[in-house]
């Protein structure tokens, strides 16, 4: 009965254009291809290294046993971490800490939205101005793997390791969730054990900056689309030296970090004084007013930005709903929701949704690509995560041929817009692939010299194809480095 009410759901929806009408047909066509991606990734999972899983618990219950001693000799007593009550007594009523929210019975909040606000306010000196939140931030995330993963884990996996997660692709935002177990909440701990099954190798690709990318290019800012065809260049680095008005290669870590706190309040509509909290730690008229200058230094250069950013506002209070550049639709129900965050939303979701977009668009071209070349079971899409991907490879294909293929699939090339490039890597886990980030330069590299032709070495030593791209990359650093430093041009 279920099936045939859903056909004829769906012959209804047909016959009336339900798709034309909403402005739905490419969304539907992506989805429902994704859709068969999905089903590839959930057949054959992902693995775990079973045979050093009591290292894995060892070593998460470690992490909570040490975070928990910090925080109680901190307050001077012992308290139950698990308790929600219990942690509001201790960090607002004892230590002090501030509320920035609440539970939905309007309760003070210690969790992941409080935790973050927290986080990131600091001193005049740059410290943390509430460290034990980090504290408990990690407490917190050992102890959600230790509940979702290691202790359930005879329940997840097979007897060698395999994991077959479940993907729920519908969710309003154009992303993906995952439970049971939910690959994408494991942290550098955990994926140091998701290792590719015998007779493959791990290769984890992402998008580099990519929500930056789609904003810039969707706004049509034509000068810093021209920058950004440059690989090396870092957007937030780039407007921090424009705001601060110094050199690209003097930019530090704080400066970075500024400006990234800039772009994040702007698309997420935040007034003065918020911004000036989470630049400068404080509210203040005085750290109000340096953040009100330092939005319009971000500026600069961008003024189609602006624009952009309030037709997008305009869009989710105007017509209730926001549009991807591909079209995706993002409902609002103002009944329900406040105007403001309405256009908070709506400004986010055109970007985050279009990067989702931009993900599921790859990942169906890759997925073709494994069909029509004869690789299905040879290259498995092993974990979604946002806009990375964690494959296993068969040692049988050579890695940089199956890189062209992989970085052609995921470099979607859009008239009018900066190219979206990808960082990737190779391993002998997850973790060690996500950690080796590939640069661009190096990428060519392999695949001008090595995609048509085959490493002549390869011969599915995995060892050796790890230390062989960890040197292409420290020579690659070494040789920019040398050039640098012979430029005159660099002399002052």
């Amino acid at each position: 009965p279920d099936t045939d009410s859903l056909l004829d759901l769906y012959n209804y929806a047909m016959e009336n254009d339900f798709i034309g009408t909403y402005g739905a047909s490419k969304t539907y066509e992506m989805e429902v291809k994704f859709s068969i991606v999905i089903a590839y990734q959930e057949f054959y999972g992902h693995c775990v290294d079973m045979s050093r899983i009591d290292r894995l618990v060892e070593e998460i219950n470690s992490h909570m046993s040490k975070a928990y001693k910090t925080m109680s000799d901190a307050v001077g007593h012992d308290f139950n971490p698990n308790s929600s009550p219990q942690l509001a007594t201790v960090f607002i009523k004892e230590l002090g800490y501030p509320v920035v929210a609440t539970t939905d019975t309007g309760a003070p909040s210690t969790g992941k939205e409080a935790r973050k606000i927290w986080m990131k306010q600091t001193n005049a000196d740059g410290s943390p101005k509430y460290p034990l939140a980090f504290t408990l931030h990690d407490y917190a995330t050992y102890s959600q793997l230790h509940s979702n993963f290691t202790k359930n884990l005879p329940k997840f996996a097979t007897e060698d390791g395999l994991c077959f997660s479940e993907v729920t692709q519908f969710l309003e935002t154009g992303r993906v969730s995952v439970k049971e177990p939910n690959y994408q909440s494991y942290n550098d701990t955990v994926k140091k054990y998701i290792i590719p099954r015998e007779g493959f190798y791990a290769l984890d690709a992402d998008y580099s900056s990519v929500e930056a990318r789609i904003m810039v290019s969707m706004a049509g800012c034509k000068n810093m689309v021209e920058r950004l065809k440059d690989p090396d260049m870092d957007y937030h680095t780039s407007k921090a030296s424009d705001m601060f008005g110094v050199p690209y290669e003097l930019v530090s870590k704080d400066l970075r970090k500024m400006s990234k706190g800039v772009n994040f309040g702007i698309l997420y509509g935040l007034g003065n004084w918020n911004l000036g909290v989470n630049l400068y730690g404080v509210g203040s008229k005085e750290n109000s007013l340096r953040a009100k200058k330092q939005k319009e230094l971000y500026f600069k250069g961008m003024d189609e930005l602006r624009g952009f950013i309030d037709k997008s506002k305009a869009q989710g209070t105007t017509q209730f709903y926001s549009t991807t550049y591909f079209g995706r639709r993002r409902y609002y129900d103002p009944r329900k929701e406040r105007t403001d965050r309405i256009e908070r939303q709506s400004c986010n979701a055109r970007i985050q949704g279009t990067a989702a977009d931009i993900y599921k668009i790859a990942m169906v071209r890759l997925f073709h690509q494994i069909c029509i070349r004869g690789w299905l079971g040879k290259v498995l899409i092993s974990a979604f995560v946002h806009d990375e991907c964690f494959l296993e490879v068969s040692k049988s294909l050579d890695p940089c041929m199956v890189l062209k293929v992989l970085r052609e699939c995921m470099s979607l090339k859009i008239d009018g817009w900066c190219p979206l490039f990808i960082g990737c890597g190779f391993g002998r886990s997850w973790y060690e692939a996500k950690k080796t980030e590939i640069p661009v330069q190096v990428q060519d590299k392999f695949i001008d010299n090595w995609s048509d032709s085959g490493l002549d070495w390869w011969n599915g030593d995995t060892d050796k194809l790890f230390h062989w791209e960890q040197q292409q990359i420290n020579d690659y650093r070494r040789d920019r480095v040398i050039s640098y430093l012979k430029n005159p041009d660099n002399y002052g």
